[in-house]
């Protein structure tokens, strides 16, 4: 196994046991949720910076203060996700993880997403295939879209033009005429795992996080032998937010209903 991986896995496990403590333990008030968030993103950020930094302290660290790894930048970096999502986890849903993702030189190398409650860990190096605790990941082999399962997430603000939110339901009324089941989790990190592994046949997401969007999930499933791409077929979700994933046949027919 690669030093940065096994590095990688320790830093998601330690924070693994930390959030699932919180879990069982964790109780608050409605009206403390955002300070309670704050807390737990801090204290586990903390955590997963000081395991990395102990291995290697001349590599970068990134999170949600400045997200995006450069090419021109000489060290390594780590993107660090801490939780996604919070509110599945303060409100008991266990449908949340905690991600690493390794870039060298502006491209990922080394991917880990955790899911604590479930004990699965996700993990993916470059050209050396995926898995899930140890075993080889493959992707679903859905041929067409009639009772596929698709992981849904749409989040549209003020910032949206009214033409652009017309546009994603025109999308999601064809999708549904073709009997897709959707499946709103909240968690896209998690959602690319599962898509690896053959739980979903797809992701189809609209205005995401772009911080969630640097997890690491899109070398899961590259590594699994998925694709990942924007509403028009290239790499541009990272700047979007905008993303679709699956094996080359969903993603082909989810295209052909977006780009109509």
């Amino acid at each position: 196994m690669s030093p940065i991986l096994n590095i990688a896995i320790r830093t998601v496990r330690s924070a693994g046991n930390f959030l699932s403590r919180y879990y069982d333990s964790f109780k608050i008030e409605k009206k403390n949720i955002e300070d309670s968030a704050h807390y737990i993103s801090r204290e586990v950020t903390k955590l997963m910076s000081q395991t990395i930094h102990r291995f290697y302290p001349q590599h970068l660290i990134l999170d949600r203060v400045y997200p995006n790894p450069s090419s021109r930048e000489k060290a390594i970096q780590w993107i660090i996700n801490p939780i996604d999502n919070i509110t599945n986890f303060f409100n008991g849903f266990p449908y949340f993880s905690i991600s690493v993702a390794v870039y060298i030189k502006g491209q990922i190398e080394i991917a880990v997403i955790y899911d604590p409650i479930r004990n699965e860990l996700f993990s993916a190096k470059r050209g050396c295939g995926a898995q899930l605790n140890g075993y080889r990941l493959r992707i679903g082999s859905a041929y067409s879209l009639n009772g596929a399962i698709l992981s849904l997430g749409i989040k549209i603000d003020s910032k949206n033009p009214p033409q652009s939110q017309y546009n994603y339901w025109r999308i999601l009324k064809k999708l549904f005429k073709q009997y897709v089941h959707f499946r709103y989790t909240g968690s896209i990190t998690l959602d690319l795992a599962y898509v690896a592994a053959g739980r979903l046949d797809g992701v189809f997401q609209i205005c995401q996080d772009l911080y969630n969007l640097y997890s690491g999930g899109e070398l899961i499933v590259r590594e699994s032998g998925g694709l990942t791409t924007d509403f028009y077929g290239k790499q541009a979700y990272l700047s979007s937010g905008h993303i679709i994933s699956g094996n080359s046949r969903v993603v082909k027919l989810i295209l052909a209903n977006v780009q109509k």
